[in-house]
């Protein structure tokens, strides 16, 4: 009797608090306060097809691999647990997966040797067949939310960015003068992005390899390729 009035008054005590209580077969209370990274909280699911879905995460617009084999790399982005037949895609036979795509007839072909999107009801998937340096071709595959797009440092050997963060404080034209804290710069800025005056923006960039970049914003846009600029929160 003193054992269940014990589990009473620790499950009233962890109810107030909006911990998670379980009790399992050996009547131990198992806790989850939805903190850390194994949080039990409810996970927004991503539907590619029936047989495809993954969860959302907190967007970080990096590619994260989940394995590689011999002959290509495979990605998640903004996306996290890639399930295929019920199963996480890094345990899954990836080749069944790719026999999947193949049955798939809508999708967007690049003209960079073949590149595929593939979109689905809530995630887009990206199977790489670019030429790189030396006639190879990347087979790389991206598998990411809906908002992913084929982004320049995509289907690349060296697919690894670098966010830097500026304001803008003026627009002229392919010009743009950028501020970061006691540092001023124009610096040439396509005018296909779109920039506020004002607006305070992150702005991805690439760079090559073995290429020694000082941290100022002349060296920065100089040495760098813009990969996207979105709106810094």
């Amino acid at each position: 009797m003193k054992h269940i009035k014990g589990l009473v008054l620790v499950s009233v005590l962890l109810f107030l608090t909006g911990c998670k209580i379980s009790i399992n077969s050996n009547n131990s209370i198992e806790v989850d306060d939805n903190t850390g990274d194994n949080n039990t909280a409810v996970e927004e699911k991503l539907i590619f097809n029936d047989k495809i879905y993954s969860y959302k995460i907190e967007p970080n617009y990096v590619p994260i691999m989940i394995f590689e084999t011999d002959d290509y790399k495979v990605y998640s982005y903004n996306v996290r647990n890639v399930t295929f037949n019920n199963k996480l895609l890094e345990k899954y036979d990836v080749d069944e997966f790719i026999k999947e795509l193949e049955k798939i007839n809508d999708y967007i072909t690049y003209r960079d040797g073949g590149t595929k999107l593939y979109t689905g009801k809530d995630m887009k998937i990206i199977r790489c067949n670019a030429l790189i340096d030396f006639g190879s071709t990347n087979k790389d595959i991206y598998i990411g939310d809906i908002n992913m797009t084929y982004k320049s440092n995509f289907c690349k050997p060296n697919n690894k960015t670098e966010v830097k963060t500026f304001k803008v404080v003026s627009r002229n034209g392919n010009n743009a003068t950028l501020t970061r804290d006691n540092e001023m710069q124009e610096v040439y800025i396509a005018d296909y992005y779109e920039l506020v005056v004002g607006k305070v923006y992150d702005f991805e960039m690439i760079f090559g390899d073995n290429i020694v970049v000082e941290d100022t914003i002349e060296d920065i846009f100089a040495m760098g390729h813009i990969v996207e600029i979105r709106e810094h929160k």
